[in-house]
């Protein structure tokens, strides 16, 4: 072997090799470590979710309990009997037509804002203004 190649050889064999060590150490040593944090940084993340979570299933529940406990049957009946909206109650006036149920017009006012009427429109031509 020529002096050249031999040179060259020593030259891999004393820097390159150790070198490529190193590197492969340290980056398999880095390489553990950022797992190790991650799965902590994962685990502190769950931690709080799981935290939340508990928070809004409570606050939810408890809103839920809040509407249970609202006598709901009495205020629909009631209303039922209160209503002053007669035939649209009782489901779009025994068979006419949607349109004809409630319309929303201009009125003659001063401050000249559309209202919306509360009664159903005995025919398609007349229009009810609340003043």
């Amino acid at each position: 072997m020529k002096l050249r190649t031999q040179l060259i050889v020593a030259f891999l064999l004393v820097s390159v090799v150790p070198l490529t060590a190193v590197i492969l150490y340290s980056y398999l040593t880095s390489e553990r470590a950022f797992r190790k944090v991650v799965e902590a940084e994962a685990g502190v993340l769950a931690e709080e979710m799981g935290k939340r979570m508990e928070a809004v299933t409570g606050e939810l529940r408890r809103r839920i309990d809040r509407l249970a406990s609202l006598p709901f049957r009495k205020m629909m009946a009631k209303n039922r009997r209160d209503s002053d909206l007669g035939p649209v109650a009782g489901g779009y006036g025994g068979g006419r037509r949607p349109g004809g149920i409630t319309r929303v017009h201009p009125c003659a006012t001063a401050s000249s804002r559309p209202r919306l009427a509360t009664r159903a429109a005995s025919s398609r031509d007349e229009l009810e203004c609340i003043l």
